[in-house]
């Protein structure tokens, strides 16, 4: 399956914690996308106007949300539900 969702590099490529055949991905083009395996489809997809997308990681404690960092923007907090982010620091 090709993943052609990102226009520039990806930083990051991660499985869901629950559902291991979604895949979620970071990159330098300000997105995130999240694809489902199974489906061999983009499942949701997120985008910043500011800032770059250098690494994720996904919450286990909580509601499974994609945690992101990067340059020139906050830690943002994403529910795969919601278009916007959910939180920040």
């Amino acid at each position: 399956m090709q993943l052609p969702a990102h226009t520039k590099s990806v930083t990051k490529v991660l499985p869901d914690y629950r559902n291991p055949h979604l895949i979620h991905s970071c990159s330098v083009d300000k997105s995130i996308s999240s694809y489902n395996l199974k489906a061999e489809k983009k499942e949701v997809g997120h985008v910043i106007i500011n800032g770059i997308f250098l690494d994720m990681t996904q919450r286990k404690d909580h509601e499974m949300e994609l945690v992101t960092c990067g340059q020139s923007t906050p830690i943002l907090f994403w529910d795969c539900d919601v278009a916007d982010t959910v939180a920040l620091i």
